[in-house]
């Protein structure tokens, strides 16, 4: 953060009316009123014209000198807030907007910018307090709610977030917090729902087309993903972030032929971007150029030496190049990092043996083998589920039942595959195995509202009604306009009084 500068700290700090300098002159007729006379009403004038000249410094000492004259100003307080934050003083500008709000609580203006800043100073609790407050005065403050919404997603409030947005009427920048949240829940049908309406009504939103993309990616379907940036990428063409998220998506999807152009292209063009050289040296090492991999992953990671499959591939590339003491150290780093698919440990294996440590390798192709097996059991459980949705959709539900517990066996602690077992089996009937698999799920995954809504559901059919509205507020307290906890919700207030 940058300081004040020696005469506006003087001002601020004491309230003294500047002597301007050539730096802050002011115009030959506003400068003789005040020497003349000085009053509040010439000093904002002043400060206004600083403002209009981007001289946001020497506005903001003039509007200290007007509120120094007329100290109950919130009008004042306000703008001497807003100059000093675009000057680039955060800390004395929320100074100045607390003052301005203790002499206006009712401004909404105030709140948000004093919020924004609070945000920007990481004061995320003072600034939730501040966001709060304008959506008192306005609950359909688009701004409020986006930025309330934005310091529940960071502080891992998803079910706060839900709860604020899903009733609101959303932009593109409240479907993507709304979006992000069921996300990150687990919810990836209410996600996508919710981020697909969105992009039809917005359709060149880059946002909203790179958060669907990559739950795509997440969910293995990378040619809807493709597809979806590939029409972002002709929509603009020479848009150089869009052209990066395009390369990303060339990348992911191993089509060398479209990505090593364009790669090279925006080398050419952005010759320090971390995604671009990282992109770059992946595809380099895939296709065996490794001393090319090699440089482009070095200074990718000189700018991000935190990235696990920058440190992978470069590992890998060493490994090529005859460097295993080096390639070992790389791929050691990007386990520490959190980077734990089968092939590293393949690496490593091969790299220990080039280095005679025989041990080790057998360690890592251990590994490397129980890695693979996971892997392998998480593909039969995917192609399982697959299997079952359609069996479920066909109304066969025997057999859907079959393969929805071979996928979560396949797939042990996955909640979604446990959700669907128990949703299956409570509409055959088995209501008591159908809440076992619900509170699997809900051991897995304890903010997945579609699972209490299930577990609801199931308990109720059991005849544990204390149980079954326990869980369904629950379900509620996590989504408050989910159709299926609402129902259940309502039939369980007309069963038996509650005691």
């Amino acid at each position: 953060m940058t300081s004040i500068p020696s005469k506006l700290a003087v001002v601020l700090a004491l309230g003294l009316l500047p002597a301007f300098g050539a730096e802050c002159a002011p115009p030959p007729q506003l400068q003789a009123r005040l020497r003349a006379h000085p009053t509040a009403e010439d000093y904002a004038a002043l400060g206004e014209y600083f403002g209009d000249k981007d001289q946001h410094e020497c506005a903001a000492a003039a509007l200290a000198s007007a509120l120094k004259l007329d100290p109950r100003s919130a009008k004042l307080a306000y703008l001497l807030g807003l100059n000093l934050f675009v000057a680039g003083q955060p800390e004395p500008a929320a100074d100045a907007l607390r003052k301005s709000l203790a002499l206006n609580p009712g401004s909404l203006q105030t709140h948000l910018l004093l919020a924004t800043i609070l945000e920007q100073l990481r004061r995320a609790g003072e600034a939730d307090e501040q966001w709060r407050a304008a959506l008192a005065l306005d609950p359909n403050s688009a701004l409020a709610l986006d930025g309330l919404a934005k310091s529940l997603l960071a502080a891992g409030d998803f079910p706060g977030v839900i709860q604020l947005l899903r009733p609101a009427r959303r932009d593109e920048n409240l479907s993507l917090d709304l979006g992000l949240a069921y996300e990150r829940m687990g919810d990836i049908d209410e996600a996508k729902s919710i981020l697909t309406q969105a992009l039809d009504a917005a359709p060149s939103s880059l946002p909203l087309a790179n958060t669907l993309a990559m739950i795509y990616l997440k969910r293995g379907q990378h040619e809807m993903a493709a597809a979806l940036l590939e029409k972002q990428y002709a929509l603009r063409p020479e848009d150089q972030e869009t052209q990066i998220d395009y390369f990303l998506m060339l990348a992911v999807n191993d089509q060398q032929e479209k990505a090593a152009p364009l790669g090279k292209t925006l080398l050419a063009k952005a010759p320090h971007n971390f995604e671009v050289l990282y992109l770059n040296g992946l595809l380099e090492r895939e296709r065996g150029d490794y001393e090319a991999a090699k440089g482009h992953l070095e200074e990718a990671l000189s700018l991000n030496p935190n990235h696990p499959d920058s440190r992978y591939n470069l590992g890998v590339a060493l490994a090529r190049l005859g460097q295993p003491i080096e390639a070992r150290e790389q791929l050691e780093k990007a386990i520490a990092l959190g980077w734990n698919s089968p092939e590293i440990h393949f690496e490593l294996a091969k790299v220990d043996r080039a280095l005679g440590d025989t041990e080790a390798a057998a360690r890592e192709t251990a590994a490397y083998q129980q890695a693979e097996r996971g892997k392998q059991q998480r593909t039969i459980a995917a192609n399982k589920a697959a299997q079952a949705d359609q069996e479920t959709q066909a109304g066969d539900l025997k057999s859907a039942i079959a393969h929805y517990r071979e996928a979560a066996d396949a797939w042990p602690g996955n909640p979604e595959l446990n959700c669907k077992l128990a949703a299956a089996l409570d509409a055959s009937g088995d209501h008591a195995e159908a809440e076992e698999q619900f509170r699997l799920a809900l051991r897995s995954d304890p903010n997945r509202a579609a699972a209490w809504a299930g577990l609801a559901k199931a308990l109720a059919a059991e005849a544990k009604l204390p149980e079954a509205r326990e869980a369904v507020a629950r379900a509620l307290e996590l989504a408050p306009d989910d159709a299926q906890a609402k129902a259940i919700a309502q039939s369980l207030n007309r069963s038996a009084p509650q005691p």
